[in-house]
């Protein structure tokens, strides 16, 4: 049996009266991934922040190599040889790659110095990170931003490494890629545990897994003992295949969302979007597919009004505009799920109560002679928090520091009190477990049953399949022909390139 690198014993945590982990035992070895499996609220994130040293146990041990140890910061636990890689990054966007992994070492003050890029050089062939460490990390998509973060862990030589919802924003090649890099780093004989909820995956990388509910292990073993129904009702209590949540007679012949010619520019320079046309109608869910990086972030910021047009014109409602803003927008009935939940979709250091009214304040009930009714807000709240069971402590404590899933919940919360004209949403469900996934694409649905024009972007093609009355697919800023969301290898090959001449 491999060495034991990191023991929680009898681990307990409470948030006044909500207890997020009760009584939990958990190990990882040496050489080992271990995935961490649990319904949001179920306690994932506070355990493996109370191992990363942001929140203090009420009962319990950890011991790291056999000692009993106490963790009480970042800086402590990656002193002890544990570090995490969190879904929201911490990266210094204007620094490049080397920059940002030497921030913080004793190293950064000698980071012009060739033998200290070449460490960080060889760290990264050692993995096959394929990142050019003189890259500003602004200009990095989002995996290998991810890739940045491990190459700082690796950097600080820690023996454990958590990676919280890798894949989540991920396309299917990247996954792959991350993937063999976690079995990289098994065969350094690093501990990685693997917190998701693509049970695929799982089976695919992990070792062991342990299942949380309600802040209690239920299921601890082998992978090799379970299969995915079993982890499945491990996790929630049963198992269904998702089925299309869509119906064509719901699609209405009124036009609600027309784009014309569209060119966007990139980051870099240059055209991202070329000459791109699409129309969505009343009651209409279509879906957007392809790998990271062919232009859906340009294309939403576009639409949006977040980025300008270099050519082209929207049409929105029979309204033309060869230019948008995000007040514009949101006056004319559009709502936005963003990908970045927190820098983008929420105000972090704002309460749950307030993030929820982000789009409502100004107007009646909430706001009456310029005057805001707190106590309407905090009703609104309650009433929002309970249909869509989020799980927090209080409506008074910041959006930030709910799990990545309930903070999700309150933007989709948000954004679905009014009947939105038009929604753009992308990757919706990202880092969300099984039953509140289900619950959000019930109600994107549910949206467009109600005449709700949808436009869904997501890396996951399943999400797409069972959400979507058509697809496209995004091959460098370019927009295939519709598809029918059944066509699995037809999608899957205009994703990869292959097919675009035909």
């Amino acid at each position: 049996m491999s060495k034991v690198l990191l023991k929680v014993q009898g681990v307990t945590k409470r948030f006044d009266d909500v207890i997020a982990n009760d009584n939990v035992s958990f190990e990882i070895r040496a050489g080992e991934v271990h995935s961490l499996l649990g319904e949001n609220g179920a306690g994932k994130t506070t355990l493996m922040n109370i191992l990363y040293g942001l929140y203090t146990p009420d009962a319990g041990r950890i011991e790291i190599k056999g000692e009993e140890v106490a963790i009480d910061s970042p800086a402590t636990a990656i002193a002890y040889g544990v570090g995490m890689v969190q879904q929201h990054f911490a990266l210094v966007p204007s620094f490049n790659v080397a920059e940002n992994v030497l921030l913080g070492t004793k190293d950064w003050f000698r980071r012009k110095e060739s033998r200290v890029l070449q460490r960080v050089e060889e760290i990264a062939r050692r993995l096959d990170l394929r990142i050019d460490i003189e890259s500003p990390v602004w200009q990095l998509a989002v995996g290998q931003q991810q890739l940045v973060e491990i190459l700082k862990l690796l950097y600080r030589d820690v023996d454990v490494i958590i990676l919280d919802e890798p894949t989540s924003t991920l396309s299917p090649s990247e996954t792959d890629r991350l993937l063999q890099i976690m079995k990289s780093m098994k065969s350094q004989e690093k501990g990685v545990v693997f917190v998701t909820h693509k049970l695929d995956e799982v089976k695919r990388v992990a070792d062991r897994v342990t299942v949380l509910r309600r802040g209690r292990v239920v299921l601890s073993g082998a992978v090799s003992r379970y299969d995915i129904h079993e982890l499945a009702e491990a996790m929630v209590g049963g198992y269904e295949p998702e089925k299309r949540l869509v119906d064509e007679s719901w699609v209405s012949q009124k036009e609600v969302l027309k784009v014309v010619n569209l060119d966007v520019p990139s980051d870099m320079g240059g055209i991202k979007v070329q000459d791109l046309n699409l129309c969505i109608r009343a009651g209409e869910v279509v879906g957007l597919a392809g790998v990271e990086g062919n232009g859906q972030k340009e294309l939403v910021e576009a639409l949006m009004g977040l980025r300008p047009f270099l050519k082209g014109k929207i049409v929105l409602s029979d309204r033309e505009f060869e230019r948008v803003t995000p007040k514009l927008l949101r006056g004319m009935g559009v709502a936005y799920i963003p990908e970045d939940r927190f820098n983008v979709g929420l105000v972090k250091d704002m309460s749950v109560m307030e993030n929820m009214v982000l789009n409502v304040y100004k107007k009646p009930p909430l706001c009456k002679k310029l005057f805001f009714n707190r106590r309407v807000a905090l009703e609104n709240a309650r009433r929002l928090v309970k249909e869509y069971d989020i799980k927090l402590a209080s409506l008074q404590q910041p959006v930030k520091l709910l799990s990545g899933g309930n903070a999700q919940k309150v933007i989709v919360a948000r954004e679905f009190q009014t009947l939105p004209r038009l929604l753009i949403a992308v990757n919706p469900t990202q880092g969300l477990d099984v039953r509140s996934a289900k619950q959000v694409h019930d109600l994107i649905a549910k949206q467009a049953r109600n005449g709700t024009a949808i436009l869904l972007v997501s890396t996951d093609l399943q999400e797409i399949q069972i959400l979507s009355h058509r697809v496209h697919v995004v091959y460098n800023g370019k927009l295939s022909f519709p598809l029918k969301p059944d066509e699995h290898e037809r999608i899957s090959k205009l994703m990869v390139g292959i097919g675009w001449g035909a």
